[in-house]
Protein backbone atom coordinates (compact mmCIF):
# COMPACT_ATOMS: atom_id res chain seq x y z
CA UNK A 1 0.00 0.00 0.00
CA UNK A 2 0.72 3.37 -0.92
CA UNK A 3 1.53 6.22 2.03
CA UNK A 4 -1.59 7.75 0.68
CA UNK A 5 -3.70 4.66 0.61
CA UNK A 6 -2.35 4.20 4.55
CA UNK A 7 -3.57 7.70 5.23
CA UNK A 8 -7.15 6.89 4.08
CA UNK A 9 -7.38 3.95 5.65
CA UNK A 10 -6.56 5.08 9.08
CA UNK A 11 -8.70 8.29 8.48
CA UNK A 12 -11.81 5.67 7.46
CA UNK A 13 -11.61 3.60 10.15
CA UNK A 14 -10.82 6.51 13.34
CA UNK A 15 -14.27 7.90 11.73
CA UNK A 16 -16.15 4.36 11.19
CA UNK A 17 -14.57 3.24 14.86
CA UNK A 18 -16.69 6.78 16.05
CA UNK A 19 -19.93 5.73 14.41
CA UNK A 20 -19.28 1.87 16.47
CA UNK A 21 -18.81 3.48 19.60
CA UNK A 22 -21.96 5.80 19.09
CA UNK A 23 -24.00 2.76 17.98
CA UNK A 24 -22.66 0.46 20.97
CA UNK A 25 -23.55 2.92 23.75
CA UNK A 26 -26.93 3.79 22.37
CA UNK A 27 -27.70 0.07 22.43
CA UNK A 28 -26.80 -0.26 25.71
CA UNK A 29 -29.39 2.76 26.75
CA UNK A 30 -31.97 0.46 25.07
CA UNK A 31 -30.44 -2.22 26.84
CA UNK A 32 -31.48 -0.34 30.58
CA UNK A 33 -34.45 0.72 28.91
CA UNK A 34 -36.28 -2.87 28.29
CA UNK A 35 -35.33 -5.41 30.66
CA UNK A 36 -38.95 -6.12 30.94
CA UNK A 37 -39.50 -6.77 27.09
CA UNK A 38 -37.58 -10.07 26.02
CA UNK A 39 -37.95 -9.60 22.27
CA UNK A 40 -36.63 -6.09 22.38
CA UNK A 41 -33.77 -7.41 24.54
CA UNK A 42 -32.53 -10.04 22.38
CA UNK A 43 -32.56 -7.87 19.22
CA UNK A 44 -30.42 -5.20 21.35
CA UNK A 45 -27.87 -7.83 22.42
CA UNK A 46 -27.49 -9.10 19.56
CA UNK A 47 -27.01 -5.94 17.55
CA UNK A 48 -24.77 -4.81 20.63
CA UNK A 49 -22.80 -8.19 19.91
CA UNK A 50 -22.29 -7.22 15.80
CA UNK A 51 -20.98 -3.65 17.00
CA UNK A 52 -18.45 -5.36 19.50
CA UNK A 53 -16.99 -7.26 16.72
CA UNK A 54 -16.95 -5.19 13.96
CA UNK A 55 -15.48 -2.76 16.62
CA UNK A 56 -13.00 -4.78 17.70
CA UNK A 57 -11.80 -6.09 14.21
CA UNK A 58 -11.73 -1.94 13.20
CA UNK A 59 -9.20 -1.85 16.03
CA UNK A 60 -7.17 -4.91 15.43
CA UNK A 61 -6.82 -3.37 11.86
CA UNK A 62 -6.02 -0.05 12.83
CA UNK A 63 -3.27 -1.67 15.01
CA UNK A 64 -1.73 -3.87 12.25
CA UNK A 65 -1.58 -0.89 9.71
CA UNK A 66 0.34 0.93 12.50
CA UNK A 67 2.54 -1.93 13.02
CA UNK A 68 3.56 -3.12 9.15
CA UNK A 69 1.22 -6.12 9.65
CA UNK A 70 -0.50 -6.94 6.02
CA UNK A 71 -1.90 -10.52 6.99
CA UNK A 72 -5.06 -11.50 4.57
CA UNK A 73 -7.87 -13.79 5.72
CA UNK A 74 -10.85 -15.60 3.85
CA UNK A 75 -13.72 -13.61 3.19
CA UNK A 76 -17.62 -14.98 3.29
CA UNK A 77 -18.76 -11.97 0.68
CA UNK A 78 -21.74 -12.55 0.65
CA UNK A 79 -22.00 -12.87 4.59
CA UNK A 80 -20.34 -9.47 4.92
CA UNK A 81 -22.69 -7.78 2.20
CA UNK A 82 -25.42 -8.44 3.73
CA UNK A 83 -23.71 -6.89 7.23
CA UNK A 84 -22.72 -4.08 6.00
CA UNK A 85 -26.42 -3.69 4.60
CA UNK A 86 -28.11 -4.44 8.08
CA UNK A 87 -28.73 -0.60 8.76
CA UNK A 88 -30.38 -0.14 4.95
CA UNK A 89 -32.72 -3.15 6.07
CA UNK A 90 -33.31 -1.61 9.36
CA UNK A 91 -34.49 1.26 7.77
CA UNK A 92 -36.25 -0.28 4.47
CA UNK A 93 -39.78 0.28 6.54
CA UNK A 94 -39.56 3.50 7.84
CA UNK A 95 -37.95 4.76 4.41
CA UNK A 96 -40.68 2.67 2.40
CA UNK A 97 -37.95 0.67 0.93
CA UNK A 98 -37.71 -2.76 -0.55
CA UNK A 99 -34.18 -4.11 -0.17
CA UNK A 100 -33.82 -7.73 -1.85
CA UNK A 101 -30.57 -10.34 -2.05
CA UNK A 102 -29.20 -12.38 -4.88
CA UNK A 103 -26.17 -13.37 -3.51
CA UNK A 104 -24.75 -16.44 -4.03
CA UNK A 105 -21.86 -17.62 -1.62
CA UNK A 106 -18.39 -15.98 -2.93
CA UNK A 107 -15.35 -16.35 -0.89
CA UNK A 108 -12.48 -13.67 -1.21
CA UNK A 109 -8.99 -13.81 0.16
CA UNK A 110 -7.91 -10.59 1.89
CA UNK A 111 -8.26 -7.20 4.21
CA UNK A 112 -11.76 -7.87 5.61
CA UNK A 113 -12.09 -4.25 7.07
CA UNK A 114 -11.16 -2.26 4.34
CA UNK A 115 -13.67 -4.29 2.20
CA UNK A 116 -16.36 -3.94 4.96
CA UNK A 117 -15.33 -0.04 4.84
CA UNK A 118 -16.37 0.27 0.94
CA UNK A 119 -19.62 -1.73 1.58
CA UNK A 120 -21.09 0.92 4.18
CA UNK A 121 -20.02 3.64 1.75
CA UNK A 122 -22.15 1.46 -0.72
CA UNK A 123 -25.35 0.89 1.52
CA UNK A 124 -25.11 4.83 2.78
CA UNK A 125 -24.96 6.13 -0.97
CA UNK A 126 -27.77 3.86 -1.48
CA UNK A 127 -30.34 5.01 1.10
CA UNK A 128 -29.78 8.04 0.21
CA UNK A 129 -30.60 7.16 -4.17
CA UNK A 130 -32.54 4.75 -4.03
CA UNK A 131 -36.67 4.93 -4.03
CA UNK A 132 -38.57 2.05 -3.29
CA UNK A 133 -36.85 -0.40 -4.29
CA UNK A 134 -32.58 -2.15 -3.98
CA UNK A 135 -31.86 -5.26 -5.14
CA UNK A 136 -28.44 -6.51 -4.67
CA UNK A 137 -26.84 -9.37 -6.58
CA UNK A 138 -23.39 -10.97 -5.86
CA UNK A 139 -21.44 -13.07 -8.93
CA UNK A 140 -18.31 -14.87 -8.88
CA UNK A 141 -17.38 -15.40 -12.71
CA UNK A 142 -13.55 -16.63 -13.09
CA UNK A 143 -10.96 -14.66 -10.92
CA UNK A 144 -13.42 -11.96 -10.48
CA UNK A 145 -16.62 -11.41 -8.00
CA UNK A 146 -19.23 -8.79 -9.38
CA UNK A 147 -21.80 -6.58 -6.58
CA UNK A 148 -24.78 -5.38 -8.33
CA UNK A 149 -27.26 -3.16 -6.71
CA UNK A 150 -30.04 -1.99 -8.96
CA UNK A 151 -32.52 0.57 -7.41
CA UNK A 152 -35.29 2.69 -8.42
CA UNK A 153 -33.98 6.31 -8.60
CA UNK A 154 -35.26 8.88 -6.01
CA UNK A 155 -36.16 12.08 -7.58
CA UNK A 156 -35.57 15.70 -6.60
CA UNK A 157 -32.83 14.92 -4.01
CA UNK A 158 -31.69 18.39 -2.26
CA UNK A 159 -28.20 19.82 -3.00
CA UNK A 160 -26.95 18.42 0.83
CA UNK A 161 -28.16 14.69 -0.48
CA UNK A 162 -26.42 14.61 -3.65
CA UNK A 163 -23.02 15.78 -2.07
CA UNK A 164 -23.34 13.20 0.46
CA UNK A 165 -23.71 11.31 -2.01
CA UNK A 166 -20.68 12.35 -4.10
CA UNK A 167 -18.89 11.80 -0.60
CA UNK A 168 -19.89 8.39 0.06
CA UNK A 169 -18.93 7.47 -4.13
CA UNK A 170 -15.99 8.86 -4.00
CA UNK A 171 -14.61 7.02 -0.47
CA UNK A 172 -16.26 3.83 -2.14
CA UNK A 173 -13.74 4.02 -4.94
CA UNK A 174 -11.03 5.10 -2.84
CA UNK A 175 -11.27 2.12 -0.52
CA UNK A 176 -12.05 -0.08 -3.91
CA UNK A 177 -8.71 1.18 -5.28
CA UNK A 178 -6.83 -0.46 -2.21
CA UNK A 179 -8.56 -3.79 -3.03
CA UNK A 180 -7.56 -3.97 -7.13
CA UNK A 181 -12.13 -3.08 -7.50
CA UNK A 182 -13.69 -0.84 -9.18
CA UNK A 183 -16.94 1.01 -9.31
CA UNK A 184 -18.98 1.28 -12.48
CA UNK A 185 -22.08 3.57 -12.15
CA UNK A 186 -25.44 4.00 -14.95
CA UNK A 187 -29.09 5.00 -14.19
CA UNK A 188 -30.48 2.73 -11.49
CA UNK A 189 -27.20 0.65 -10.93
CA UNK A 190 -24.04 0.65 -9.43
CA UNK A 191 -21.51 -2.39 -10.10
CA UNK A 192 -18.40 -3.11 -8.30
CA UNK A 193 -15.58 -5.53 -9.39
CA UNK A 194 -12.99 -7.06 -6.98
CA UNK A 195 -10.65 -9.83 -7.47
CA UNK A 196 -10.87 -12.76 -5.52
CA UNK A 197 -7.64 -11.57 -3.93
CA UNK A 198 -7.56 -8.75 -2.53
CA UNK A 199 -3.79 -6.82 -1.82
Amino acid sequence: MSEQDLSLVARELRHDVRNQLFALRTTMAVLEQSLAAPERLARSVHACALTLEHLTAEIQEYFALQSGDFTTSEIALDRLLKECFQPVALLANSHRLELSFDALYVKLSGRPVILTLALKHLARALIRMANKRITLGLRSVGEHATITARYTERRGLDEQAREEIEGDLKALRQCLGICRGSLETGPGALVISLPLALT
